[in-house]
């Protein structure tokens, strides 16, 4: 790739985030005066804090995602490029338009010389395996609307439904493609476990019920009609009408708003936290890291291994 040319997308990536930064830090100075903290304490602002940095952490997942995405296309790239494209193309998302995070991702990949063509399709695909992987979730929204259909039998439905387009993915498309859709679908099932953890907070009940599992289908849901809104940043204004028409029966109305703006302060956060981390963690921390991890698995623990681990670890920070 031509040196200027691979400049210049990096100029353009650098950009586009420091456009994201400004629309960041504007919708979360908007959720904060709308949200009253009064009814809360230490204890709940604490859990609201480690939600962030979980949602964070839950990042990773859809870098995952992509790694096998273009796996499946043929594109080697490594766990690090993966993460930090990701991690600083996702905030990107807020800018109005629902977009420009999708260029910015095309532009980062192709400064590190992946293909532009195989990064495109890459792109559609792991977005459409997103809306496919979401769509399952209205098997659990089911018994929210029609109290006919048994909670249960809506929740066996699920994880057939689930199982049986993986086996069915594997056969047609191959194992990549599967994995992907696998970790699409623990990603939305932790980021739903998001929603229905604050929304109990808000509403101090019991922690985990049935009921659980349709909420975290409401929040999916309501993700999904955000996500395939055109001109919606992040599905902004679109989740929250969608959660209020499937949840309204069954909360107030103040309660319901309060969890949903928490919930989307929580994201933004969790972006913002993500976004941050491969802004400073550089390939070789990634390594010291991965080396680590390895270093402390059942099959190798051998002290000499996890002493030279910890040793780069450390040289790296002083570095």
């Amino acid at each position: 790739m031509n040196f200027t040319f691979k400049k210049a997308l990096n100029y353009l990536g650098f950009c586009l985030c420091l456009v994201s930064t400004f629309f960041v830090v504007k919708y979360i100075q908007k959720y904060i005066s709308d949200i009253d903290y009064s009814q809360f304490g230490a204890l709940e602002i604490a859990a609201g804090l480690c939600l962030i940095v979980t949602y964070g952490a839950c990042n990773l997942i859809l870098a995952v995602v992509w790694k096998h995405v273009l796996s499946y296309l043929e594109v080697k790239i490594s766990s690090y490029e993966s993460a930090k494209i990701y991690g600083r193309s996702q905030l990107i998302k807020y800018v109005p338009g629902n977009i420009l995070h999708l260029t910015g991702r095309q532009a980062m990949g192709m400064s590190i010389g992946l293909p532009s063509v195989r990064v495109a399709k890459s792109i559609v695909l792991a977005l459409g395996l997103s809306a496919f992987a979401g769509c399952f979730y209205v098997l659990l929204v089911l018994p929210l609307r029609w109290s006919f259909v048994p909670e249960f039998l809506s929740i066996i439905g699920f994880a057939i439904a689930i199982a049986g387009t993986s086996f069915l993915i594997k056969k047609i498309l191959g194992s990549a493609l599967t994995r992907a859709f696998l970790w699409q679908t623990l990603f939305l099932v932790l980021t739903g476990l998001n929603f229905v953890i604050v929304l109990k907070i808000v509403t101090s009940q019991s922690p985990v019920s049935l009921a659980s599992f349709h909420l975290c289908g409401a929040y999916t849901v309501a993700w999904l009609v955000g996500l395939v809104t055109p001109g919606a940043p992040a599905g902004a204004g679109v989740r929250e009408l969608v959660l209020m028409f499937l949840l309204g029966d069954y909360y107030p109305e103040s309660q319901l708003l309060a969890s949903v703006l928490l919930t989307r302060l929580i994201t933004i956060g969790g972006d913002l936290v993500f976004f941050l981390a491969f802004v400073f963690i550089k390939q070789r921390d990634w390594n010291a890291l991965t080396k680590v991890k390895k270093a402390t698995q059942p099959h190798d623990r051998s002290k000499a291994a996890l002493k030279e681990a910890l040793k780069e670890t450390d040289e790296s920070r002083i570095h």
